[in-house]
């Protein structure tokens, strides 16, 4: 895995960062998904969204939260699209 994520590949990057997230090291999984959300994969920008809605690892923070949700949303993320939608329907009711 850390070879795989060594060498550029998104989704070695994000299963590795999923490895130091069980881990308790979100400082250091912040790193990989940074790494595979540059490479549009969809499933690190939700853990990074994830991360800066709790605060985990980064500085909390509500604007970037969404912003990586709305980004995994659009390339088909599932979650993120529910997610998405139940937090623009709060917004605009």
């Amino acid at each position: 895995m850390l070879i795989r994520a060594d060498k550029g590949d998104s989704d070695g990057q994000n299963d590795l960062a999923l490895l130091f997230l069980e881990h308790d090291r979100a400082d250091i999984a912040l790193y990989w998904l940074e790494l595979a959300a540059a490479q549009q994969h969809a499933d690190a920008m939700h853990h990074l969204s994830e991360l800066y809605r709790s605060g985990r690892g980064v500085a909390q923070c509500e604007s970037t939260a969404l912003m990586w949700l709305a980004q995994a949303a659009a390339k088909g993320h599932s979650i993120a699209r529910k997610q998405l939608a139940a937090v623009t329907g709060a917004i605009t009711q």
